[in-house]
């Protein structure tokens, strides 16, 4: 059984604990922001009908690169009309959108005199106070420029990070959350919080209070992911990339010994903030889970195991991918398997994961057979190298 250690009193986890989550977008679909939003409206309904909860948005504001993940004016909405439209469609249908809020860096629109760097921001306007000193664009000038303090957090070299120890910036973090709020966004993913310091993400999520919250800290190790989730105030969930990189090493193994018999990732330790996934738009890039029929094993584990299970866009739109993902997701909700199931991992090794959850759902992964011993649970699903069973 996992046991959370962790306080949940800062998070209403009540209210997300049976969720799933859809991430509208790969890093193709982000080269046109303005036809993506189009087409999440015009597939809100296929969303809802598949018992999605919420639906991931890319990055509102506008931006120096497509994708938006280099934002230069906050509050300057890329494809604002078809952007409302999709958040106001997603909303009618009962599913909450969620921006993915670039706050750790920013690119400037003009060249400071004194730095001779991007680092004059506008819309809102932030000098080079707003810049941490040991960012590359204060560099040796960042005494005499006027720069922030140190960073806290990771330093990204493609553009200036932004000084969140500076209490002016803390301000105009909380009020462009209060601007997307304003226009219909009712959660966050963070991007990139490696780059400044917990602490803040958890006062953004106090001063903004979305519905729900979840963070990018892109690291193998649990103990960092879980650190920064208590570092939050226990406020906001994680994605669970330990899990991610266990769970695909075993499947592509075919070797499933590093995934039991205690269970992986954030889910072994705190598993009510843990955001479970395949793929995302980076991975999916640099390091694709594995072929169609893992990916397929993939999901299978994560929608009967405990966490909150997010499916990627491009997963979304494989056929065979999506006719699986349709059975799990039916699956998990006639179980009523929450983010903290109760997992019993009852075979782990070369060619075979075998586990029960909540006692209701039994599950099998690897080359070799299995079934449960239990008579009385029946097989609901089943393809190449998985089958999962019910009471």
């Amino acid at each position: 059984m996992i046991i959370s250690i962790y306080s949940h009193e800062n998070l209403n986890l009540t209210a997300t604990n049976t969720w799933i989550l859809l991430q509208a977008f790969d890093w193709t679909a982000l080269s046109n922001r303005g036809t993506l939003y189009s087409t999440i409206s015009s597939q809100s309904s296929n969303f809802q009908s598949a018992g999605f909860n919420a639906i991931w948005f890319p990055p509102p504001s506008i931006s120096a690169d497509k994708e938006g993940y280099l934002p230069g004016e906050w509050y300057k909405l890329e494809s604002e009309t078809n952007q409302i439209t999709a958040i106001n469609n997603i909303k009618n249908k009962g599913m909450t959108p969620i921006a993915d809020v670039v706050v750790n860096h920013r690119t400037a629109a003009y060249v400071d005199s004194c730095t001779t760097k991007y680092t004059s921001f506008i819309n809102p306007t932030m000098g080079n106070w707003a810049v941490t000193k040991d960012d590359e664009n204060c560099g040796s000038k960042a005494t005499t420029c006027g720069c922030g303090n140190y960073d806290t957090g990771d330093i990204v070299p493609y553009a200036p990070d932004l000084d969140h120890t500076n209490t002016q910036v803390q301000t105009l973090v909380k009020d462009y959350l209060n601007f997307l709020k304003g226009k219909g966004y009712t959660s966050w993913r963070f991007d990139l919080v490696k780059g400044y310091s917990a602490s803040y993400v958890g006062s953004y999520i106090t001063s903004s209070a979305p519905v729900f919250s979840v963070g990018e800290y892109w690291d193998s190790s649990v103990s960092k992911v879980t650190g920064w989730i208590q570092g939050t105030g226990s406020r906001s969930q994680a994605f669970d990339f330990p899990l991610r990189y266990s769970l695909q090493s075993a499947i592509r193994n075919n070797n499933y010994g590093g995934i039991g018999p205690y269970v992986p990732g954030v889910i072994g330790q705190d598993p009510s903030h843990a955001v479970t996934f395949i793929d995302n738009h980076d991975t999916s890039r640099d390091d694709r889970f594995g072929s169609t029929d893992q990916i397929i094993m993939g999901y299978a584990y994560i929608f009967t195991h405990s966490g909150t299970p997010c499916v990627f866009w491009t997963d979304w739109n494989t056929g065979a991918i999506q006719t699986a993902v349709k059975t799990f997701m039916t699956l998990r909700k006639t179980a009523a398997l929450t983010s903290t199931a109760s997992i019993y991992v009852e075979k782990w090794g070369s060619g075979l994961y075998a586990a029960t959850i909540n006692g209701k759902v039994a599950m099998k992964l690897g080359t070799s057979s299995w079934s449960p011993s239990d008579t009385t649970y029946k097989l609901y699903t089943s393809g190449n190298n998985y089958a999962i069973w019910m009471k």
